[in-house]
């Protein structure tokens, strides 16, 4: 940003005393004027010099103003999407003077528009940075894959005092991101050995309980790491 300083004025204010006078005597007057001379003082007690204050040169320079603040927005039509679906990413910017992207795509943007992406085919993550006078601002998004878990298992045949298992009523899958943490739960019937459930595309930590006709549910079974895909 160019700093603008203004230069100071100064006003010389010029003046000229007209003096009039006339004679004492004779039937006739006489009227004479006389110009001040250079050396004379040509200002009445009222009169005063105008001008500018000097500036201090020990005053710090005046900062410009800051720029406005940037903003920008990025959007996605769909954030979840099947196996090679397509999405298409808007965006819209103030203030800023370039776009730059990240992420799943690269390149210089324009401060706004659109683009289409087709055959996803795994989870995506958006990022656009853009800059103007004022700074900078980052906006993202995400886009996910749909998946298939697919679990299989062997039901128990005893139960832990070793007494013979009669009949299951279901079996309880627990599933999550995080080792331990199960905050998904999927019941299928006590008939069943394998069950596929549509996630998104990842890795699951995965544990198995039992339900008897009675509706005891056994304790977690051993932890299994699978790969939606």
């Amino acid at each position: 940003m160019r700093h603008l300083k203004l230069n100071q004025i100064f006003i010389l204010v010029a003046a000229m005393l007209v003096l009039a006078g006339c004679s004492g005597g004779g039937s006739s007057s006489q009227r004479s004027t006389s110009t001040a001379s250079s050396d004379q003082n040509v200002f009445g007690d009222d009169d005063k010099i105008i001008s500018q204050p000097q500036p201090d040169p020990t005053a710090p320079e005046p900062q410009p103003a800051p720029g406005s603040e940037p903003t920008v927005k990025l959007t996605v039509d769909n954030d979840v999407v099947d196996a090679g679906g397509s999405v298409t990413l808007a965006w819209e910017s103030s203030n800023v003077d370039t776009c730059a992207a990240s992420g799943s795509w690269t390149g210089d943007k324009p401060t706004t528009g659109q683009q289409v992406f087709n055959g996803i085919s795994a989870n995506q993550t958006f990022s656009l940075n853009c800059t103007g006078a004022g700074g900078s601002a980052v906006s993202m998004v995400s886009v996910a894959v749909l998946g298939s878990l697919q679990i299989s298992w062997q039901a128990p045949t005893e139960n832990i005092d070793g007494t013979p298992v009669d009949a299951l009523s279901a079996f309880r899958i627990h599933y999550g991101v995080q080792s331990g943490q199960y905050d998904s739960v999927v019941e299928v019937q006590g008939g069943a050995s394998s069950h596929s459930i549509d996630v998104i595309r990842g890795e699951y930590f995965i544990a198995m309980t039992a339900v008897d006709v009675e509706g005891d549910e056994s304790g977690l079974s051993n932890e299994v790491v699978k790969n939606a895909i």
